[in-house]
């Protein structure tokens, strides 16, 4: 069941990537109960389907920020991209799993234009 948001109710954006799509789940706590407001998904398409998984995961975050500019403009919002489904059964045929060493990342939303007028920046660090 989805909820209304409150007036200015801090929302959480969880961001999820598998093979051939893309999602994200805006929820929102209450009595420390996370409740679903708004899901939003897509397939991905020709070279997207090449991107690594940190290129989905910021993807998934430009059309979460397209999609839902109108709760990311009144309310607080929480990021978290560590929502990850993984299917190897839909993985690519000759995919390759290389394990590195990562350092945490971290996302800063700026206020900086781009080329569709929209209001997000970002920069992964």
């Amino acid at each position: 069941m989805l909820v209304a948001p409150k007036p200015k109710e801090e929302l959480i954006v969880y961001l999820s990537t598998s093979h051939g799509a893309i999602s994200a789940v805006l929820m929102t706590k209450r009595d420390k109960v996370q409740t679903p407001v708004y899901f939003i998904s897509r397939t991905l398409q020709g070279p997207e389907l090449n991107y690594t998984l940190m290129e989905k995961l910021v993807l998934a975050l430009v059309f979460a920020a397209k999609r839902l500019r109108r709760y990311f403009q009144a309310h607080p919002i929480a990021i978290l991209a560590d929502f990850l489904v993984e299917k190897p059964d839909e993985a690519p045929p000759h995919t390759s799993v290389v394990e590195t060493l990562q350092e945490p990342w971290t996302l800063f939303i700026d206020g900086s234009s781009c080329v569709d007028a929209m209001w997000c920046g970002l920069i992964l660090d």
